[in-house]
């Protein structure tokens, strides 16, 4: 597979993922990338130096990708970036200058490398060692898709994703919804299956033939109301009757 359709596969990759498997894709692309080495105690400091020429530049690449992950693994060294401005047809080459505590100071060009070389380089000229295999296990973020645990993981590791939380309960809540409605409409049509086939039963015991959609017609109902006494009570020399009530509904078809 060639790099630009791997590129492409990524970008495709992560354009799907959810908010917080980005953050986690992220946070392990600094742990991981190019950069990934520790500089030794008598380093105190980094400075990248490079035109501005474009946001296609290997230089440009370095900052953005190796540089946060060099940064990373050592915490105590200053690291800074000096964009000079000049015309183009001035040519200023990429340079780092590596500050030692004793206050010398050592510049290297890293001019015409790929972004991923020019860390390599650093770390040559610093006397970097790389970082091992089960570090960089270490502080790799596994992926999930439990629902359950990107919550967890959200409320643990972005306090401030309160609405990628919130989305993950509306989601969860949706789903449970769709399933109940599923459920739902089985059980309507399950009933409404049995419901015609007892109609087709009832036909033909009958002797007569079924008539699609009969077990859903209306039948006609006679409504007969009946009211009488039940009991008469007097109260206060007054004789007041007590009355029931009675509604028969008999169906015709």
């Amino acid at each position: 597979m060639s790099s630009k359709q791997l590129a492409k596969n990524l970008r495709q990759t992560y354009q799907n993922m959810t908010g917080v498997d980005k953050q986690i894709f992220q946070l392990n692309k600094v742990v991981t990338a190019p950069g990934a080495y520790k500089l030794p105690d008598n380093v105190s400091a980094l400075k990248l130096r490079f035109k501005d020429s474009g946001n296609r530049s290997q230089t440009k690449l370095f900052w953005t990708h190796s540089l946060p992950t060099l940064q990373f693994w050592n915490p105590s060294v200053a690291m800074s970036v000096s964009r000079v401005q000049a015309p183009k047809e001035k040519s200023v080459g990429p340079t780092v200058t590596i500050t030692r505590t004793d206050g010398s100071e050592e510049t290297i060009s890293i001019a015409s490398m790929f972004w991923e070389k020019m860390a390599e380089t650093i770390a040559e000229a610093a006397g970097a060692t790389p970082v091992s295999a089960g570090e960089l296990k270490k502080y790799s973020i596994p992926f999930v898709t439990d629902y359950d645990k990107k919550m967890e993981l959200a409320k643990k590791t972005h306090l401030r994703d309160v609405a990628f939380a919130q989305k993950v309960e509306l989601h969860k809540q949706q789903e449970a919804d769709r399933e109940a409605l599923e459920l739902a409409a089985k059980e309507e049509a399950k009933a409404a299956a049995q419901k015609k086939k007892d109609a087709m039963i009832k036909a033909r015991k009958e002797g007569r033939v079924y008539i699609e959609g009969e077990e859903n017609e209306v039948k006609e109902a006679a409504v007969e109301v009946e009211q009488k006494v039940t009991e008469e009570v007097a109260e206060d020399g007054a004789k007041i009757e007590i009355k029931e009530t009675e509604v028969k509904i008999e169906t015709k078809n």
